[in-house]
């Protein structure tokens, strides 16, 4: 040490867990830090202390929420999403098509009870849905998401509500559960992609943003969020009503107005 005292170099590295190339950064600086204090031992006989390298995550510095945080909310709106177009838009086409719900009509339950029961069942399994998956996320990823928080609850009964008006929506436009199906795929992965469920959106072009601020899931992962604990909603919470709401009225008028115009 040239007659210097000697103190032993500390190293910390910061990387993002979720990232291959930022652990793969970390894992070839502790290598090469290794075999320079094997080089050194050897050359000059000398037992040279093993650098320590600690690492921490940059989301941990930052208080900003793991990406399994980030994401838990946001798959949970995706289910629900997913539960009103593919398990209420079919369903009501393919009833359509086959006259099912005139037949019901002739019968003395009031066509209004099947209705009624139709939207209860898919609305239970969403409830199940939301329990298993904020579960499986608590449990087997290690998500620290506030599942049973009242505000979480109530907000989720309100989304079960919206996309299942959604899921009738696209059940009375086309009687061709193919046809059916096409929309919706159409529908749903362009709302799914411009959701801020994977990623937060910043920096879009002005038509892009058009898409996404009317986007009913954009507002419903930042609500859910907000409410679970995980992150301030990046819009106000007004909003995370307002635009939902005014997609279950557009979708409730125009259910009504098609089932109306139809016989039976």
């Amino acid at each position: 040490s040239l007659g210097l005292p000697f103190s032993q170099a500390n190293l910390k590295i910061y990387f993002v867990p979720s990232r291959a190339s930022s652990n793969l950064a970390r894992g070839t600086i502790e290598a090469v830090l290794s075999n320079i204090n094997s080089q050194l031992a050897k050359d000059f006989n000398y037992d040279v202390d093993r650098v320590k390298v600690s690492s921490e995550t940059i989301g941990a510095i930052m208080d900003s929420p793991s990406y399994t945080n980030f994401v838990a909310p946001g798959i949970i709106v995706i289910a629900v999403f997913m539960s009103g177009t593919f398990l209420v838009g079919p369903k009501i086409a393919i009833m359509r098509r086959f006259n099912i719900l005139k037949k019901y009509a002739t019968t003395p339950v009031p066509l209004s009870s099947f209705y009624f029961g139709f939207t209860f069942s898919r609305i239970f399994i969403m409830i199940v849905q939301y329990v298993g998956l904020g579960l499986f996320g608590i449990y087997l990823l290690n998500a620290t998401v506030s599942l049973f928080s009242p505000g979480a609850i109530l907000y989720y009964l309100y989304l079960c509500l919206v996309y299942t008006a959604i899921g009738f929506a696209l059940g009375f436009i086309s009687t061709s559960p193919t046809a059916q199906g096409a929309i919706s795929g159409f529908l749903t992965l362009p709302l799914q992609f411009l959701s801020g469920i994977y990623f937060p959106l910043f920096n879009l072009p002005w038509y892009i943003n058009i898409f996404v601020y009317s986007n009913p899931l954009y507002y419903s992962a930042n609500a859910m969020r907000e409410y679970m604990g995980v992150a301030h909603s990046t819009t106000p919470m007004f909003m995370n009503y307002l635009v939902p709401g005014i997609w279950l009225l557009i979708c409730t008028v125009f259910s009504l107005t098609r089932r109306l115009s139809e016989k039976g």
